[in-house]
């Protein structure tokens, strides 16, 4: 039994991987293009989506099928009493039915019947039903297509956005490590100005501060770079850090963003997909109200029918029964074609009360609509505002860089040389580092308000040539 259990536990853990399907990663690194194909390809979620249009798509066919012909073939065989009575009753499931005249005596020896038939059946004409329907469905298609093409588009921004991220915190890493290099230069100097008397040992006490705050500094850069890099792959559809994005020297200076951001999408609704997709929910609200203004019209199918039915039982009495199999066999044999007309008379209070609730529904995606395209058009000049406030603050950036390296230096030299105190060093120090930071934050502020614009935009096209390729 035990050993059972462990084969049974065995073979479940090595199908666990094919259940899995997870994508095998790329063998390098990718651009960030390749990246964008690679969560378009592999993010759950995104296929998802396209299962629900494909989803969408074939209720749209079933729709299409209603208005072929429907045949239907029947055939039972039955065995039982044939005790048949004059009289009303309505129908219910535990009362059968029984077709012929009352029989007198009863009995209660059962016989063996059958019947079979095949029946077509064709709506021609729905005046109108059908192709609201129909419509109905289409918009749903497209609405389902919008939505995908929406999380599509916002996923790629994700991806880029966390990328952003994950490329500020590789440039934090870059300059805490230069700050830990300048403390351990700076340790060796006082180290060795101390063993020869011109400072004081305290110095090299002090200093050995900075370098454990420097590593602290260094270890959190680390650390967010890491996560960074975890939710970036697994935007990509990949656990763990398997796939990197090679952008080299992103950080290193900003985009030319100084170009007027694009304009509002105001002249073009379906541009942006986030409107697209909200003009696709008004084309359903539409075709909602199509349908319930459809909805009082006749009907007319047609039909044709052919049928068969045998039995043991006789009209002469129980004498003449065959009571054996033979009465499956057929023996009579009908056929009948015809047409009904249908129309849901007292149904207008009803129809009337749908339609005004579908009209609201409609005039509500209007509005929401609106107000799409309104907040667009605002964050399409916030994203202007945000781009050129942080272009401006690139240069400033710079010179604060250099400034800083120049006095820290200085301060260096002044302090061999016994000219200055320690703190006032630590003080140099601290600005470097701050200012590198801030540089880096700099031209990271300017990729991110860059980003801001293409989504405004709608496309990332117009981003995607700024960013550096390997």
């Amino acid at each position: 039994m035990l050993r059972t259990l462990f084969v049974g536990a065995f073979l479940l853990l090595c199908t666990l991987p094919g259940l899995a399907q997870v994508p095998s990663p790329p063998p390098g690194p990718v651009s960030l293009p390749q990246a964008l194909k690679l969560a378009q390809a592999n993010f759950p979620q995104l296929r998802a989506r396209q299962q629900q249009v494909t989803a969408a798509d074939n209720r749209r066919r079933v729709i299409q099928t209603e208005a072929l012909p429907q045949a239907d073939a029947q055939l039972q065989g039955q065995f039982g009493t044939v005790n048949n009575i004059y009289g009303l009753f309505f129908p219910q499931s535990a009362v059968l039915p029984i077709s012929g005249p009352a029989g007198t005596p009863a009995e209660y020896r059962g016989v063996f019947g059958s019947a079979g038939g095949l029946l077509f059946t064709w709506e021609p004409l729905s005046f109108g039903q059908r192709r609201a329907r129909l419509g109905q469905a289409g918009a749903a298609v497209s609405e389902a297509q919008a939505g995908y093409d929406l999380a599509l588009f916002q996923h790629q921004v994700h991806v880029v956005d966390v990328h952003l991220s994950q490329q500020y915190a590789e440039a934090l890493i870059q300059a805490q490590a230069a700050n830990l290099e300048r403390a351990h230069v700076f340790y060796t100097s006082v180290r060795v100005l101390a063993r020869s008397g011109l400072r004081p040992g305290v110095d090299t006490v002090l200093t050995q501060t900075e370098i454990a705050k420097a590593q602290i500094g260094l270890n959190n850069a680390c650390e967010k770079a890491a996560v960074a890099l975890l939710q970036l792959n697994a935007l990509l559809g990949y656990p763990g850090p398997s796939v990197r994005i090679a952008t080299p020297g992103l950080l290193t200076r900003p985009p030319a963003v100084s170009a007027p951001a694009p304009a509002a999408p105001a002249a073009a609704p379906a541009a942006h997909p986030l409107l697209a997709f909200s003009q696709a929910q008004v084309g359903v609200a539409t075709a909602r109200e199509q349908v319930a203004r459809s909805a009082y019209a006749p009907r007319l199918n047609l039909f044709g029918s052919g049928f068969a039915r045998g039995s043991g039982a006789s009209l002469s009495g129980p004498a003449d029964f065959n009571y054996g199999p033979g009465g499956l066999a057929f023996s009579r044999y009908n056929y009948a074609v015809g047409a009904t007309l249908s129309f849901p008379l007292l149904s207008f209070p009803a129809v009337r009360y749908q339609t005004r609730a579908a009209t609201a529904e409609l005039s509500a995606q209007q509005q929401l609509l609106q107000d799409q395209q309104l907040q667009l058009d605002n964050a399409c000049q916030v994203a202007q505002v945000r781009v050129q406030t942080a272009a401006d603050n690139v240069p400033p950036a710079q010179q604060q860089l250099a400034a800083a390296r120049r006095g820290y230096a200085q301060l260096q030299t002044r302090y061999q040389a016994g000219l200055t105190t320690l703190p006032e060093v630590y003080q140099a120090l601290y600005e470097v580092n701050r200012a590198e930071a801030d540089y880096a934050t700099a031209v990271s502020q300017v990729w991110s308000a860059a980003l801001s614009q293409a989504y405004a935009a709608g496309s990332l096209d117009d981003f995607l040539r700024f960013v550096p390729q390997p």
